[in-house]
């Protein structure tokens, strides 16, 4: 492997434009796989989507060294589009901190899409309680900012919730992860599916209680 320090420092700035919040790494990942080819590097992607590339050492007898970072950064993703104002919902390590008090003047920030497409914004409340850990972003100029698909439900009891999505074949495709989320009516989980292509799909909503379980289904129409 070789690299020269012009090089490294492009890596570092390319990966420092690209989007990595948590649950959307895959433009790093992408990003990442490539330099390493470049470099000749061993590597592999694990099933869980992590990247191990090995070095050779240069002296036998002489105990592995492991270097470990994340692909991604505490951000928030766009789940609901009202009128001109986005809701965006924590991803990662947001401090809660972050949701306990009011938005007193309008902060800057930048929606960034999958495709590297940037608007600019203003961060400009909180939505919700602070557990809900949800933020109200106002777009200056009208965009087509493309969301998650979200089932809405209603939840009798406090219960972890997740959803699985199914083929027209019956194999699972994605699934979310499980989500604690209090009893009500209209709960919401976002559902995340760039990769699937156009086309019918059915959805399995599981709700574990404390005092009773709860499922549901329904169909899912994926257009590109």
């Amino acid at each position: 492997m070789s690299i020269t320090p012009d090089g490294a420092l492009k890596i570092l700035e390319d990966l420092g434009g690209l989007p990595a919040t948590s649950f959307h790494e895959g433009l790093v990942s992408d990003y990442v796989l490539e330099s390493l080819n470049r470099l000749g590097m061993e590597i592999r992607r694990d099933p869980y989507g992590n990247i191990i590339a090995r070095i050779p050492g240069m002296t036998s007898g002489v105990p592995p060294i492991a270097f470990v970072a994340h692909m991604d950064h505490p951000g928030f993703e766009a789940i609901e589009l009202r009128d001109d104002t986005l809701v965006a919902e924590a991803r990662g390590g947001v401090p809660q901190a972050s949701f306990a008090d009011p938005v007193t003047s309008p902060i800057p920030v930048e929606v960034v899409a999958r495709s590297g497409q940037r608007w600019k914004a203003q961060l400009t409340g909180v939505d919700g309680a602070p557990a809900d850990r949800r933020v109200l972003v106002s777009l200056k100029e009208a965009a087509d900012v493309q969301l998650p698909a979200s089932i809405v439900f209603d939840l009798p009891d406090q219960a972890s919730v997740h959803v699985e999505v199914y083929d027209l074949l019956g194999r699972r495709v994605t699934a979310t992860a499980p989500k604690p989320m209090p009893a009500g009516l209209e709960q919401s989980i976002s559902l995340r599916i760039p990769d699937l292509p156009s086309g019918t799909y059915f959805y399995r909503l599981i709700a574990v209680g404390r005092s009773a379980d709860m499922e549901a289904a329904g169909e899912l129409v994926v257009t590109r």
